[in-house]
């Protein structure tokens, strides 16, 4: 029975190391795929971002030839006046008529020209007081030095038209070279902002110009310019960083707490190499990387079910298992004992008996055995039923084994007869323990039957004896205890006299 024990055993834990293993393997399959989710996600959010930065180089590329385009053909009204100034100190008629219709494209609002104190002397836009611009920025740019170049001022709300517009201006002198006044033209910030929606931006992506100095020009959509601190663009940008490097154009990632909105942005940008401006154009990472965030997430909810899926599998798994297991130790149970008492039956106590008399013949210990039985049970069944006498079986065996060791095999051969394996012990040593048994089962009558007796029989094992020749022994000293008047014991009569 231990034998077989051992092979239930064997095979159940076999099967566990089998699902260790491949709960191991279904491990490592789990986070190969939490890791080919994160590879995945990592070349989504790669091939999406180097998308997002064509399309932003594109899109400063746009931005750069709109603004070039306007700039060069304000910069030729601020040529063609200049050169009537200077030459004959007023603008011509044909000169006033291409004003007009300048005006009337939308793209400029004010076209100015003032003298040497700053006093308007010409004005596109009626004026209804005399206007000074003397202290304003592309005024006094223009004073100090004749730098022969268009001077492009921060924005401005103009006093003639009421709206935020963006100066050029070029240096007016005299026949001597000095300095003599100022022609300038107002640029729409409004007309920008409606060629670069022509883009179809989305929510977030922007186009922002500023001078190379970070003064801020305009930005598409709108931002106030009084938000942009002075020289934040210079001091506190990642695109400003590269184009101090000498860069000319580039992308970059722009942090939250670097951006002048709070946001992380994906941006590219463009040096103006006629103008003294730089293009930026971006959208945020949220807006631009939103599928592959999606993407990721359902990555990730992949590889949760599956990692949920493998576990549940393994749980269910183990647990079928243990319910084999433990149907299979209930059936080596049930093959092994009786049912009524739960000792031992006689077809499994031999496999006990063997391990017995082998451990004794290799360590030459005694070896006794026990064989009793009930005294006239069948008049219990006869007179009580077998319930009763069911009943009485188990108390009696119950008994009997309270007053055994650990160490001693009992079991029940069959009806009311019992038998009793005692290692190392003579058969002076099992007799006494028998006298225990016979003394305790008549001193506990059952509650219904009464007083229960039982005859017993002992018998030491020899060195060579066969278990058959034991028990015939042992069943012979059963059958002398009977004729001897029942509720007693009796040895072997060649084990009589053995100590």
């Amino acid at each position: 029975m231990k034998y077989r024990k051992k092979i239930l055993f064997a095979d159940f834990y076999g099967k566990i190391f089998i699902l260790l293993l491949l709960g191991a393997l279904a491990f490592l399959l789990c986070a190969g795929v939490f890791y080919a989710s994160d590879i995945l996600s990592e070349r989504e959010f790669g091939l999406q971002t180097e998308k997002i930065n064509i399309l932003n180089r594109n899109n400063a590329r746009f931005a750069e030839e709109s603004i070039r385009q306007t700039l060069s053909q304000a910069d030729l009204v601020l040529r063609l006046i200049k050169s009537d100034m200077e030459t004959a100190g007023y603008i011509s008629a044909e000169r006033q008529a291409l004003l007009k219709s300048l005006r009337d494209s939308q793209s400029f609002d004010q076209i100015a020209v003032a003298d040497v104190d700053g006093n308007l002397t010409f004005s596109a836009v009626p004026l209804q007081t005399q206007l000074n611009i003397f202290h304003r920025e592309h005024f006094q740019a223009q004073i100090a030095v004749d730098t022969q170049k268009m001077y492009i001022a921060a924005p401005w709300i103009s006093r003639a038209t009421g709206t935020p517009n963006i100066f050029i201006s070029r240096r007016l002198n005299d026949p001597q070279g000095k300095f003599s006044g100022i022609v300038a033209i107002s640029l729409k910030q409004d007309y920008l902002d409606s060629l670069f929606r022509k883009l179809e931006l989305g929510e977030s992506n922007f186009i922002t110009v500023v001078r190379r100095d970070g003064a801020f020009l305009m930005r598409s959509p709108h931002i106030d310019n009084a938000e942009i601190k002075p020289d934040q663009y210079t001091k506190n940008h990642v695109g400003f960083d590269l184009i101090n490097q000498g860069a000319m154009s580039g992308t970059f990632v722009i942090n939250a707490d670097r951006s002048l909105v709070g946001v992380t942005r994906i941006s590219a940008f463009k040096v103006l190499l006629d103008y003294p401006l730089v293009i930026f154009v971006g959208v945020t990472k949220e807006e631009a990387l939103r599928d592959t965030f999606q993407l990721q997430k359902t990555y990730y909810l992949i590889a949760i079910v599956f990692s949920v899926f493998v576990l549940l599998t393994f749980l269910i798994i183990g647990w079928l298992l243990r319910k084999q297991f433990i149907a299979a130790n209930e059936l080596e149970y049930l093959g092994s004992h009786d049912k009524l008492t739960g000792l031992l039956n006689r077809y499994h106590i031999e496999e006990s008996i063997d391990h017995e008399i082998a451990r004794s013949e290799r360590n030459s210990n005694p070896l006794s055995m026990i064989v009793f039985d009930l005294d006239f049970f069948k008049q219990v069944n006869d007179n009580w039923g077998h319930p009763v006498g069911d009943s009485v079986l188990k108390h009696t065996s119950q008994i009997a084994k309270r007053l055994l060791r650990k160490s001693d095999v009992f079991a029940r051969m069959g009806g009311d007869e019992f038998m009793v394996i005692m290692p190392e012990t003579s058969c002076a040593g099992a007799r006494v323990a028998a006298e225990k048994i016979r003394s305790n089962i008549t001193e506990n009558p059952h509650p219904q039957a009464g007083l229960v007796t039982v005859s017993i029989g002992v018998a030491e094992w020899r060195t060579g004896e066969s278990f058959g020749n034991w028990y015939e022994r042992a069943d012979d000293a059963l059958y002398q205890a009977k004729k001897q008047g029942r509720n007693c014991i009796a040895c072997a009569e060649d084990d009589i006299g053995i100590s």
